[in-house]
């Protein structure tokens, strides 16, 4: 291209600004066309016989020759251009005018982009002599013109943009969609067909408006409510503004999407308002049928879940509870027989439900502080008996980096993780499966994967795993792979957090899925709390099936318990007793849940004034509702519950006195030792005494350096030390020494001699108890 060809095709925009300006402020504009559009065109038409008049030049190496025949062209190109425009009626001072702010211009550009400056000089020149000689074609034209001549030509033309109104006109009456053109003064001025008919009485004809005063009173009355789309009137941006609103018609109110667009007129002669009117209506009713629908398939699933994972739930629980009690090894046998078909029952109501609760959205992320290893060992506390009788090595990795405690929806991110995990210990047949927890890319997301040492991925593309119902082949012989929902639900419920989920071959053999989550650190540190205490519980529940579990969690968390079957036999035993606190199922009936809570919360008298109270339900949607009460309830309690959830909201809810340190199962005797018994029990007395000697060589060795860093107000090396405290005490299970840790880390500035001697106790009576746990395994006859 040549130089000045590129000047022009690259300042193109700026031409036609600069252009414009002039010719508004020399007073020219009436005479120009309106759409910025036709401004270009005008450009072009401008640019490229003055770069061909250059080209033209230079090819004659500029001899006399070539510039008369670049002379010529000019010439001819100025008499083509008069004949144009004084066809259209316009003036030849006119048209000199508006011809100067060109030459302005394009001077402008070469002043202002061209840098060499003796380049300035040559192009100066061509433009001045181009646009000279421009002018002189188009006054020798116009002179040689006779006036019958001329009136021809303005006839013609007359005919022609006559031909070109009606063209348009009918155009724009004929769009299906209601139009209205407003004045600078928002009043109406124009309308087409469709708007005529929706808001004009007496079947005024098409383009009525044209010809004759436009009287529409119902239209009228609602274009300042049309032009506050968006907030105002709108800043004349090209995209306009839009909004959905009602608008009242002839024949009734109907559901509008509004567009307000500025007049786009360059030159500012046509100022005003077009709006655009989009009749939704039956998209509306639509949509709103759909979300009826929505909601008519979550109450019916709240109904579903209640109704039959509560029954399920409760069989489970006293099938559990009476495994505990001193039963023959047959007699064992059965009970577990049980548990596994309740367990395989619950499971797969579970999918089905959470699946489709997953699929409706009905229940958004509630974002919470959460304790990262603690989540992980509830995860684990589920899967591993599953993957203890498969002889499957289970394990977990956190990545140091990462903070102790999050802020994010944690019962869904333990939801997800126990249905992969679940997925990985039924597909594997031997190895291992491993929990692993990081950061992926540079948005700081936090990663968790899942790698196992089974069958690998399934040939085909690795994202249909995700799609409902999809499985892969079965586990084992004659074991069922589900129904294909696990991975589903999984799927759905990172998509609600805003995260990703995937999945990849791993090296060596077995699969690898991972699932990444914008999690942030945790908004406060974890309240301190003391030793567990024996709380009185009031428990309100309808079905005496749960009600006996329920009641045997709490005894075996070392609690006492008062049942009440209804809403109103609770509030008489409120009237008489103390309790520390309430949980009521929601749909019983006579008096709900959330009634019962409402009357608890009202009173401001008696002996259970300000009492705690938590909600317990299958349903999501009570949940939601309970949310939105005046007076909510405290907590809420899922059901299906087990002890450890049953421990966990006690934890939350209870006074320091009686609530404990962990969020799981009371620490009181042998049961604070559970997960240790386990670690024993799965790699045998002599592996199990190693890592209770580590524990027990490490654990005072951390004391120390905790004391060490405080001593010397280093806060990192106390909150290092604090964080493999909690780490180590977590992994056997030990949660008063855990959630000691946990806040000590938190609040590495602020701890005292006190509390390290308490810790020193715990660690002292922990590892006392543990050493006898081993010697008792050696002691018995399996060991």
């Amino acid at each position: 291209m040549h130089p000045l060809g590129q000047l022009f095709s690259e300042n193109e925009d700026w031409l036609v600004d600069r252009v414009v300006n002039y010719a508004v402020s020399e007073g020219l504009a009436e005479h120009t066309a309106p759409s910025r559009g036709a401004w270009r065109v005008s450009i072009r038409g401008l640019s490229a016989p003055l770069v061909d008049a250059m080209r033209t030049t230079l090819a004659g190496g500029g001899s006399p020759a070539a510039l008369a025949n670049a002379r010529d062209r000019i010439v001819a190109f100025g008499t083509q251009q008069a004949l144009r425009h004084r066809a259209r009626g316009l003036g030849l001072a006119e048209f000199l005018g508006l011809l100067k702010c060109c030459r302005r211009a394009y001077l402008d550009l070469i002043d202002e982009k061209e840098p060499d400056r003796r380049n300035r000089q040559v192009l100066r020149g061509h433009v001045l002599g181009f646009f000279d000689h421009v002018e002189i074609g188009l006054c020798t034209e116009w002179k040689a013109s006779s006036n019958e001549e001329y009136f021809r030509d303005l006839q013609a033309q007359n005919r022609h943009l006559s031909d070109e109104k009606n063209k348009y006109l009918t155009i724009f009456e004929s769009i299906r969609e209601p139009v209205i053109w407003l004045d600078a003064g928002g009043v109406p001025v124009h309308l087409n067909d469709a708007s005529q008919r929706l808001f004009c009485d007496g079947g005024a004809a098409t383009g009525a408006s044209y010809y004759s005063a436009l009287r529409c009173p119902l239209l009228t009355a609602q274009i300042g409510v049309m032009l506050n789309v968006g907030g105002g009137e709108g800043d004349g941006e090209e995209e306009g503004e839009q909004a959905d609103m009602v608008i009242e018609t002839l024949a009734g109110p109907r559901d509008f999407n509004v567009r307000v667009q500025k007049m786009l007129d360059v030159s500012r002669r046509f100022t005003g308002t077009v709006i655009i009117l989009n009749d939704v209506s039956n998209y509306k009713r639509a949509l709103r049928q759909a979300q009826a629908a929505d909601r008519a398939k979550s109450a019916f699933l709240a109904t579903l879940s209640h109704e039959i994972r509560t029954p399920v739930a409760g069989a489970l629980g006293l099938a559990r509870l009476l495994r505990d009690t001193p039963l023959s090894a047959r007699q064992g046998r059965l009970v577990s027989g049980v548990i596994s078909s309740a367990e395989l029952l619950s499971g797969v109501l579970g999918d089905i439900l959470d699946f489709s609760r997953a699929e409706v959205g009905a229940h958004p992320p509630a974002p919470r502080d959460f304790a990262l290893d603690e989540l992980i060992r509830q995860v684990l506390i589920v899967v591993e008996p599953m993957a203890r009788e498969k002889g499957l090595a289970l394990s977990t990795g956190i990545a140091p980096s990462l903070p102790a405690r999050l802020h994010g929806d944690a019962a869904m991110i333990r939801q997800v993780l126990l249905n992969l995990t679940h997925n990985a210990i039924k597909f594997t047949r031997a190895g291992s499966v491993e929990v692993r927890v990081g950061t992926c890319g540079e948005g700081g997301r936090i990663r968790f994967e899942l790698r196992d040492t089974g069958p690998g991925l399934p040939p085909g593309p690795a994202g249909r795993l995700f799609e409902p119902f999809i499985q892969g082949d079965p586990p084992e012989e004659g074991m069922t792979g589900g129904l294909g929902l696990g991975l589903a639900t999984a799927a759905r419920l990172v998509h609600q957090m805003d995260g990703e989920i995937g999945c990849h071959p791993r090296e060596g053999g077995g699969s690898v899925f991972h699932v990444d989550l914008p999690l942030e650190a945790a908004h406060r540190a974890p309240p301190a709390r003391m030793e567990t205490g024996r709380a009185r519980i009031l428990l309100v529940e309808d079905d005496p099936v749960n009600r006996m579990v329920a009641e045997g969690y709490a005894g075996r968390l070392g609690h006492d318990t008062r049942l009440a079957a209804s809403a109103a036999e609770a509030l008489r035993w409120l009237e008489r007793e103390r309790f520390d606190l309430v949980i009521s199922d929601n749909r019983m009936p006579g008096m709900p849940g959330l009634e019962l809570v409402r009357r608890i919360k009202s009173r401001s008298f008696g002996p259970n004034c300000a009492i705690p109270v938590i909600l317990s339900s299958a349903s999501e949607d009570d949940m939601r509702l309970a949310g939105e009460q005046a007076l909510p309830p405290d907590g809420f309690l899922p059901k299906p519950f087990d002890m450890d959830d049953l421990a966990a909201a006690l934890a939350r809810h209870l006074p320091a006195s009686l609530s404990g340190l962990d969020t799981g199962p009371r620490e009181a005797g042998q049961d604070a030792f559970r997960i240790a018994r386990q670690h024993v029990e799965t790699l045998g007395p002599e592996k199990g005494a190693r890592v209770i000697a580590a524990f027990a060589e490490t654990a005072p060795e951390l004391v120390t350096a905790i004391e060490a860093g405080r001593d010397a107000g280093d806060g990192e090396v106390v909150r290092a030390a604090a964080h493999r405290l909690a780490g180590s005490s977590g992994l056997l299970g030990l949660g008063a020494i855990e959630a000691l840790a946990r806040d000590i880390e938190a609040r590495a500035g602020a701890i005292t001699a006190e509390d390290l001697a308490y810790l020193r106790a715990q660690i002292g009576e922990a590892c006392d108890t543990l050493r006898a746990l081993c010697g008792t395994a050696c002691d018995s006859p399996s060991a």
